[in-house]
């Protein structure tokens, strides 16, 4: 109960009993550490290839304390069963990643392995759709699941495409990785094969990210009991704390969802409305993906921003004016 933080969410002492028997019940699909991770059996992610040449990068050289922190995650990674020493010809570049709040995450560089990869074209949910079945909802409760795409297991014949090396070791995937191309469609197939038959007024599932309903306390713990039930069925494991349960009010996709339905998440806001004034055409696009993002919750959103959509063709060089600055400062006054 305590990784949960059952506090926040208000909840009588009854119900506080009920939802501490329902997370006994369904104890094997919570983690108790990063490295506690869930292994689903219901389906496997395959690489498939429009020529089969394998490709070896080179090396990205890393010297001193940051080569040797490397090497121990990736050997933690090996103890969890996350990946394997590897003979493949394939090597794609390792990218270690310093953490805002300490510490490293490391990233492969797998775009010379995507650019052979046949693409997925398994639909991803459209939110604004979702949106429609939060009316009535007073309970919410959103799941996170532990480091999520490595809960799918590798194809055994794909899991040497996922070869990537350091100057002392070469290594490759047992589960899915981030960074390839189809890894989010596996996984929502993934979703959408264990969610099968609720309906969006009862869960809404966008790949790792699961935001259950429910309009009183009876009915949102009989939607959380059966979707925690899933989870257990299919091997899968949540991060308590990342879980938000029977809240009033989360966050969920960039997005504030309450009884009072779905507005931009204020910390994403300040983004917009702090967002510089544009130097180069990137910065331009930049700030319209963010726009595009809430574009519903701005009136005439491809009316206002026709000016900087204009700015950002090919091989254009950024010349700004006074349309561009009116249309930039009314997006963000309107968010």
């Amino acid at each position: 109960m305590e990784m949960f933080r059952m506090d926040e969410a208000k909840l009588t002492s009854d119900q506080n009993k009920k939802v501490e028997v329902l997370l006994n019940k369904f104890s094997k699909c919570i983690s108790l550490s990063d490295n506690d991770v869930g292994k689903t059996s219901t389906l496997s992610h395959s690489i498939k290839l429009t020529r089969d040449i394998a490709i070896k990068q080179p090396i990205r050289r890393i010297n001193g304390e940051l080569a040797e922190e490397v090497e121990t995650q990736l050997q933690q990674l090996s103890d969890d069963g996350i990946i394997r020493p590897s003979n493949s010809p394939w090597s794609s570049c390792i990218i270690p990643v310093k953490k805002r709040c300490g510490g490293l995450r490391l990233a492969i560089d797998y775009r010379a392995l995507n650019n052979l990869t046949v693409k997925d074209s398994f639909p991803l949910p459209n939110l604004n759709d979702a949106v429609y079945n939060l009316h009535g909802s007073l309970f919410f409760s959103t799941l996170d699941l532990t480091r999520g795409y490595y809960n799918v297991l590798m194809d055994e014949d794909s899991i040497p495409l996922t070869a990537f090396s350091t100057s002392r070791s070469h290594w490759e995937f047992i589960r899915m990785p981030f960074g390839l191309c189809n890894a989010g469609t596996t996984f929502q197939r993934l979703m959408n094969l264990v969610f099968r038959g609720f309906s969006w007024s009862q869960c809404i599932c966008y790949i790792d990210d699961a935001l259950i309903l429910g309009s009183t306390f009876e009915e949102h713990y009989n939607n959380l009991h059966n979707v925690l039930s899933c989870l257990s069925q299919h091997g899968l494991k949540i991060k308590p704390q990342k879980c938000y349960l029977f809240r009033k009010a989360v966050k969920f996709l960039g997005y504030e969802v309450s009884q009072n339905g779905i507005m931009p998440d204020r910390k994403n806001i300040e983004g917009i409305t702090n967002f510089p004034k544009p130097t180069t055409v990137k910065n331009v696009r930049s700030f319209l993906g963010i726009v595009n993002f809430y574009r519903l919750h701005i009136p005439n959103c491809s009316i206002i921003q026709k000016p900087l959509s204009a700015l950002t063709g090919k091989n254009k060089i950024l010349v700004w004016n006074d349309d561009a600055e009116k249309a930039f400062n009314k997006l963000k006054q309107l968010l």
